[in-house]
């Protein structure tokens, strides 16, 4: 039989929740990421344009670790180049 001393048992509990808490939380962020996701693309798929605009703001820094953010400036910026553009000068 083999014999544990408490300082091993103590490391080894130590160690289990450690790594319990750390997948725990990788669990946690990639359903965030989810569910950022899903925001994203719900956004990027309606017609508005303010909604798209905000949603670009509330994104500017992070906007490498999203595809979907790039494809929602794409659509953006094609979509106005469709729109005519309208003088606003005085003339």
């Amino acid at each position: 039989m083999t014999t544990y001393s408490v300082d091993k048992v103590f490391v080894a509990l130590l160690s289990f929740f450690y790594c319990m808490q750390l997948l725990s939380m990788k669990e946690r962020a990639q359903i965030k990421e989810e569910e950022v996701r899903r925001i994203i693309l719900e956004i990027a798929a309606s017609s508005n344009l303010a909604q798209k605009l905000e949603l670009v703001d509330t994104l500017i820094g992070v906007d490498y670790h999203y595809k979907e953010i790039n494809d929602l400036l794409c659509s953006i910026y094609m979509t106005r180049m469709e729109v005519p553009m309208t003088s606003t000068s005085p003339h």
